[in-house]
């Protein structure tokens, strides 16, 4: 891996309270299905505030990452919508 090429991404999300846990596992399994099928190192998330989260994740280029978005994965769009409900 080498880091002159690498690519970041970075996301905010206000959550509402009841989805917290929800939401958490759903970033865990999302990321980990990003990684397998789209090619991206990995994400983390972070809890800035009472609803609101940051996530970090890391591509190994622009070109990946803007690959990635135009596959269509099901799994990977479910979980998304998931948590389009959950803002």
């Amino acid at each position: 891996m080498e880091n002159s090429n690498n690519f970041s991404v970075i996301y905010s999300f206000k959550i509402h309270s009841e989805f917290e846990h929800e939401f958490i596992e759903s970033w865990k399994e999302l990321t980990n299905l990003i990684y397998k099928f789209e090619g991206s190192f990995g994400s983390r998330l972070q809890k800035v505030d009472s609803n609101l989260f940051l996530g970090y994740a890391l591509w190994p280029n622009e070109k990946t990452f803007d690959q990635a978005s135009d596959n269509e994965n099901i799994e990977i769009e479910l979980i998304k919508e998931k948590q389009k409900n959950m803002l």
